[in-house]
């Protein structure tokens, strides 16, 4: 990845100029992983993603409307989450994206 600090040198007939250094953060797709069901049938998976970062849960039933559910922070790079509202849908899928 290209991560790191940058800057931005600038010249014309009045001189040069150096921008401040600005960081850049690469964050990678979350992966929703380990799903499962509980013994009282709410389901739940594993999002893995970069540490420190707050993401949304999303629900969909036909891949074109998402819906909010919830939101997650990721203190580790790995948090568990449980739908306790699963049973009142027929099919569900989810998604989760970073929450800028």
């Amino acid at each position: 990845a290209q991560a790191g600090g940058y800057s931005v040198l600038v010249a014309n007939n009045a001189g040069l100029v150096t921008s401040e250094v600005a960081i850049l953060t690469v964050v990678y797709r979350p992966l929703l992983l380990n799903a499962r069901t509980t013994p009282e049938g709410a389901f739940g998976f594993t999002l893995s993603g970069a540490a420190g970062l707050v993401y949304e849960v999303e629900i969909t039933t036909n891949f074109f409307d998402w819906e909010f559910l919830a939101s997650v922070t990721n203190t580790t790079g790995q948090t568990d989450f449980t739908d306790t509202a699963v049973s009142n849908s027929v099919s569900r899928s989810y998604r989760a994206r970073w929450a800028p």
